[in-house]
């Protein structure tokens, strides 16, 4: 509809101005031809490149009658906008789309992305990745600007340069289609330092870096080599298997090729590894630890380190100088909560373990055999054998007197005296500890449910752990997911569940609500619409929301579902197939 206004609206207005002003005398325009203008790549660059392109000049109009405009385009002319308009609206509509073939010399090809104003589009042949090639063409006129002979063209978004691939092997073209840098190398990254383009390039397994005109920058005799990401003119390179930091500017190597690994870190340090130590240098070279460390653990965030020197742990500045002592077997960094700026470490000397700010002061003494994070604002303790919780600063949150606490996000299973219960973070019980077991579990829709598999005084039910109310009353023998893993005690259940009470199989909602009596002998899950379902010595096919709906009778030694496969055997075995809540036999 949109589309129709457009049309009507523009020759509407076309109507009025033809009625409306004189029509003036037509001239008669001359088409002048130019000839071909060849634009070759130079050879010794290359492959040769050899453009034609026709230069004609639009014709001028200016008288405005309706037949002068027929004769002249002007139709044409101001409906271009309007049908570009129309373009655009079938775009969103879905009506056209870059996927759907167009035609070039009787080629077809695909639009793999364009940009309008710069005249270009990046299309292909080919639907299948290994046999599709690129090329370029005029966005207006769809023209080719280059034979469909790449095997990939890169964006042109923020550039007039792409890389290509042909034959294998990596180049640079322009928007003109003209080969810049020839096809010749194994591997091309692009680069960007003071506003100039490079290229880190691999030729015959060496590593190198040339500029936009094909020039040696960085000559070839490097393992690997890369811009560092938190430097904007360092290279990180590898030869013969060590690694050492390179002044692009200046092309000097200022930590030489001697360490095992490299890292440019954000605060202009340098941590370099040789065999199983490490120190910090800055980014001229300068060593900034006089030590080595087999550990270091530099955070950006608050100017320190966590280090290990001669087996003992503590944390230092950047200037080196000691904020925790250096004589602790046991040191892991805490933060309280998700954006805080506190930072606490978990310490231990001797067999017990306490907690110490980035300040150096003790928030928390050495007295408990262990300390566990416990998400990102909350401790786990254990005294005695018996657990309790602490905030990260060392409040209290649950007595130490627990036989387990288990993080499930959003709230804690604690143990005592063999019955289970559910606290919040902030220690607040939402479920007495008097369950005989409580187990998360997973709906086949939604992972991070807050439902628990629930037992009490012999019967299973199903609760919200974040509310504490029930979602299923414990009056069942068991409740059955349809997958269990090995590595845990989780189950993955669907919206509606298997279920058994009092030795007979039924089916109950999420909810609570029964879908299926309790009057079979047995239940499989097949699908989400179907079980197998076993009464009397006989195995048939049950409709789950419609009991009334036998889908395959009640007359088959066994009915087996794989992969909406169906085998059943009564006198002979039987084959199904099913879709949905329809099982059709094979072969009709």
């Amino acid at each position: 509809m949109r589309k129709f206004l457009l049309v009507l609206g523009l020759l509407s207005t076309l109507f009025v101005n033809a009625q409306t002003k004189r029509p003036a005398a037509k001239k008669k325009e001359t088409k002048k031809e130019e000839k071909p203008v060849k634009k070759v790549v130079p050879v010794e660059k290359a492959v040769e490149v050899v453009q034609d392109i026709e230069v004609v000049e639009e014709p001028k109009v200016e008288s405005i009658s309706i037949e002068s405009v027929k004769e002249e385009g002007i139709v044409e002319s101001v409906m271009a906008p309007v049908m570009e308009e129309v373009k655009r609206e079938e775009t969103k509509t879905g009506t056209t789309s870059n996927n759907s073939t167009n035609v070039v010399d009787g080629e077809p090809f695909y639009i793999y992305t364009s940009y309008r104003e710069k005249n270009l589009i990046i299309a292909h042949t080919g639907a299948d990745y290994e046999n599709k090639r690129y090329a370029l063409l005029e966005f207006f006129s769809k023209k080719k600007i280059t034979p469909f002979i790449f095997e990939n063209i890169s964006s042109f978004y923020d550039s007039d340069l792409s890389q290509v691939k042909l034959n294998s092997k990596h180049g640079v073209i322009n928007t003109k289609g003209q080969i810049i840098i020839p096809c010749i190398y194994d591997e091309m990254s692009t680069m960007t330092i003071d506003g100039m383009v490079y290229y880190v390039v691999n030729k015959g397994g060496r590593d190198g870096v040339i500029n936009a005109q094909n020039e040696t920058v960085i000559p070839f005799e490097y393992d690997n080599l890369r811009k560092s990401y938190n430097s904007s003119m360092h290279l990180e390179i590898s030869k013969g298997g060590k690694y050492g930091l390179m002044n692009f500017v200046s092309r000097k190597m200022v930590i030489p090729a001697i360490y095992d690994r490299i890292d440019v870190l954000s605060n202009n340090l340098v941590q370099v590894r040789k065999g199983n130590q490490y120190t910090l240098f800055n980014l001229s070279g300068e060593q900034v630890f006089s030590n080595w460390y087999t550990q270091l653990d530099i955070y950006i965030d608050g100017d320190y380190a966590l280090v290990e020197l001669n087996g003992k742990k503590g944390v230092i500045s950047i200037a080196e100088k000691k904020i925790i002592p250096l004589d602790y077997d046991v040191m892991t960094r805490l933060r309280s909560g998700y954006s805080s700026s506190k930072v606490f470490f978990i310490t231990a000397k001797g067999g017990k373990y306490g907690i110490m700010g980035n300040d150096g002061k003790v928030v928390l003494p050495l007295q408990y055999t262990m300390i566990t994070s416990t998400g990102y604002d909350l401790v786990t303790v254990t005294k005695a054998n018996k657990k309790g919780l602490l905030s990260t600063e060392g409040a209290s949150v649950l007595p130490v007197e627990y036989d387990e606490i288990i993080d499930a996000d959003r709230y804690l299973l604690v143990k005592k005296a063999g019955k289970w219960g559910v606290v919040n973070r902030s220690g607040v019980f939402i479920l007495p500890v008097e369950y005989d077991a409580l187990t998360r579990m997973y709906t086949s829709d939604t992972y991070n449910t807050p439902y628990l598999l629930a037992t009490k005084n012999g019967k299973k039910g199903v609760i919200d752990a974040i509310t504490g109310k029930p979602r299923i009353d414990f009056v069942y023998d068991d409740l059955i997911g349809y997958r269990k893993y090995s590595y845990s005690s989780t189950e993955t259940f669907n919206n509606s569940i298997i279920a058994v009470k009092n030795g007979k199989y039924g089916m109950v909602e999420i909810n609570g609500t029964v879908l299926l009596p309790f009057n079979y002998d047995d239940l499989q899950y097949m699908n989400s619409f179907l079980v197998i379902a076993g009464k009397g010595g006989k195995y048939g096919v049950v409709d789950i929301y419609n009991n009334n709906n036998v889908v395959l009778p009640f007359e088959y030694q066994f009915v087996n579902c794989k992969n909406s496969t169906v085998i059943a055997y009564k006198d002979s075995y039987e084959k199904y197939r099913v879709s949905g809540n329809k099982i059709t036999k094979d072969g009709k």
